[in-house]
């Protein structure tokens, strides 16, 4: 997947009534405070990756099985 799929599948959540949200970002490219390292994506090419198309969806012990379905089925189709 891509950020624009990544994004489009965030919509389907919140559409869904599922919680869902963008990762992280690679740190410590990614992120303006860092820039003084003078770090390159380059050098972390997995992460970012990793932090350009991730995302979190909502995972605890009180979900129940219909729930997890529906997030499976959300994600996954």
């Amino acid at each position: 997947e891509n950020e624009e799929e990544r994004n489009k599948k965030l919509q389907d959540l919140e559409s869904a009534g599922i919680e869902g949200r963008k990762l992280f970002s690679c740190l410590p490219v990614q992120e303006n405070v860092y820039k003084y390292m003078g770090s390159k994506e380059e050098e972390f090419p997995i992460a970012c990756d990793i932090g350009r198309r991730g995302l979190f969806v909502p995972v605890h012990q009180n979900l129940i099985q219909d729930e997890l379905d529906k997030i499976i089925h959300e994600l996954v189709g």
